[in-house]
């Protein structure tokens, strides 16, 4: 009987320190815009949009005042007719009033990143893109 209590006390104590270990490692959750602000930025992100007729959604990463950081899908499937070629795009963006600013594609693409987010959004904006900009040393 005085095992179990120790494997009790022992296993509690375990989720414990991971339940705090798991909260400190957290990326924490961006401020919440009210459905107002995010059906403009939204509207703003569908005209700067090179899809005509585009849909889109967007995830807000970050506002600094005016400043909103964020990615967009964005599609025209919904109304695009039989004649028609479905186009898609996913990207960072940008946005300050009416402006939106996407980095160029292609090579020009990881410079724009840093040169257009803050530096803490970058490894954010690699994941939604999939792309790993860590240097590569050779062997």
């Amino acid at each position: 009987m005085r095992s179990t209590n120790s494997g009790l006390v022992v296993g509690a104590a375990t989720l414990i320190l991971a339940a705090a270990l798991a909260g400190c490692s957290e990326v924490a959750e961006p401020p919440a815009i009210s459905d107002q602000k995010r059906e403009r930025l939204t509207e703003v992100v569908e005209n700067a949009s090179w899809i005509e007729d585009a849909v889109c959604s967007v995830e807000v990463f970050r506002q600094d005042g005016p400043v909103t950081y964020g990615w967009s899908e964005c599609t025209n499937a919904l109304s695009a007719g039989e004649d028609q070629i479905e186009q898609s795009d996913s990207s960072p963006f940008r946005a300050e009033g009416g402006t939106v600013q996407v980095p160029a594609g292609g090579s020009q693409y990881a410079e724009d990143i840093r040169s257009l987010f803050p530096e803490d959004l970058v490894s954010t904006i690699e994941q939604y893109s999939g792309i790993n900009s860590a240097p590569v040393t050779g062997e």
